[in-house]
């Protein structure tokens, strides 16, 4: 089946691209082959998410570099393999690159509870454009590992059609009781009720066909809310 090939290009002679980055370059690969036990497979989810982020090869500085693993790779990966190895998997290379490139802001730490697969990669790619630090959770026992693993929770996201919605809000309010909470959801009044009646302070609710764009901006104001009442 023809189509545009998208892979990795070996930089010109003379191109912009510092030893660092080549090897930086050079280290995310084999970890995808290290990960998908496969040089092929980890080559098609390269270029899967090289179309994704609409490029033709891996960018040449380490801080764009980052900014691909983040927006274009991470959900990729997260398809591929699941959420609790990739994080374990990209987290320390990230973090490891930004030490070494200084590249250190504080990225809004999100966290989005979805069982739809498709439909949450496209909005972790939403996310992740922002340039936020997100963990996908699609069960109690991932949610629970993301609670004892210490990891701080700016915003959590959730899909009320998902079929352990009370017992996920009442981790969320005992585990991370200062994250803002963006709800998608069919009932609107009765979910409301729910969210007051465990507690939630700080939460938004969307209509579950919200927009990728719809449920940035949402997520964006609620952090602005709670860093206002901080």
């Amino acid at each position: 089946m023809a189509g545009a090939c998208y892979c990795p290009a070996v930089p010109r002679a003379g191109a912009r691209s510092s030893p660092t980055a080549s090897q930086v370059r050079e280290e995310l690969i084999r970890l995808l082959v290290g990960a998908y036990a496969s040089a092929e497979d980890a080559q098609a989810a390269l270029h899967r998410a090289l179309h994704h982020a609409m490029r033709h090869e891996l960018p040449t500085s380490v801080p764009e570099l980052l900014t691909f693993v983040r927006a274009g790779l991470l959900p990729v990966l997260s398809a591929d393999l699941g959420p609790r190895l990739t994080m374990s998997l990209l987290d320390d290379f990230i973090r490891r690159h930004e030490n070494r490139s200084g590249v250190r802001e504080r990225s809004l730490q999100v966290m989005l509870v979805d069982t739809d697969r498709l439909g949450r990669s496209v909005l972790a790619r939403a996310l992740l454009r922002e340039r936020w630090h997100v963990t996908v959770v699609d069960s109690l026992e991932e949610l629970g590992e993301l609670a004892r693993s210490g990891e701080v929770v700016d915003v959590a996201i959730l899909d009320g059609r998902h079929p352990a919605k009370l017992l996920m809000l009442e981790m969320m309010v005992d585990h991370f009781p200062s994250a803002a909470l963006v709800v998608r959801s069919a009932g609107e009044g009765a979910t409301c009720k729910l969210l007051q009646a465990l507690g939630v302070a700080s939460f938004e609710m969307l209509p579950l066909d919200a927009s990728s764009e719809t449920i940035v901006e949402a997520a964006r104001r609620m952090a602005q809310s709670a860093r206002d009442l901080a």
